[in-house]
């Protein structure tokens, strides 16, 4: 496997293991999760493969804000398949 392999590998097990964990969160909060280190660049091209492999799933909701703004959001979330591969990635336990 080569270095770039690799590298992708570690940033999609990641990006598993943080939706493992936080079940429904914005692309925003995917970076904090994996790390602000790790450019967005970099892992939103294995997020739109995970997206076309079925693992994971994006919901984009149309909300009118409290000061009366249309807002879009993106949701992230693991489908039953990408918690069944998580499962293979990490070991989380109730501490």
């Amino acid at each position: 496997m080569s270095a770039e392999n690799k590298h992708d590998t570690l940033i999609r097990d990641k990006i598993i293991h943080v939706l493992s964990i936080f079940s429904r969160i914005s692309p925003s909060m995917l970076q904090v999760g994996i790390g602000p280190a790790l450019p967005r660049a970099l892992w939103n091209p294995i997020i739109e493969e995970l997206i076309e492999e079925g693992i994971v799933q994006q919901e984009t909701k149309v909300c009118n804000t409290p000061s009366g703004r249309s807002q879009n959001y993106k949701i992230l979330s693991l489908t039953p398949k990408g918690m069944e591969l998580a499962g293979t990635i990490s070991d989380c336990r109730a501490a």
